[in-house]
């Protein structure tokens, strides 16, 4: 995401954050595993099964668990806010995950 901003990236303070919706699977060793090797500004955070409904329902996020063959898989809205550090809605980042490579992500305001 960072080198998406292009030149913008250093007038921006930008700080990439994760949010899990699958707080049954995602354990802190699970998420610290995930941002390995990621920009080292990444961070992922969890919660309880409370938690992640609030946020979910705070940023509208609309997220079910799907049984799978012997285990489950977690359908989720896939979308990226940008905050300013007041964790103000800036505007969402509509990801097309339909192609590849992926195309630079457009900015709703």
């Amino acid at each position: 995401m960072r080198k998406r901003l292009g030149p913008n990236a250093a007038r921006v303070e930008v700080l990439l954050v994760s949010v899990s919706v699958d707080p049954e699977r995602d354990t802190p060793e699970v998420l610290r595993e995930y941002v390995k090797g990621r920009d080292p500004s990444f961070i992922a955070l969890h919660g309880d099964a409370n938690a992640t409904g609030d946020m979910a329902k705070e940023f509208k996020v609309i997220h079910q668990k799907v049984p799978t063959l012997g285990s489950y898989a977690r359908d989720h809205t896939a979308i990226k806010y940008a905050l300013e550090l007041r964790a103000r809605l800036q505007g969402a980042i509509n990801l097309p995950f339909t192609q590849w490579p992926m195309p630079s992500p457009t900015i709703s305001r």
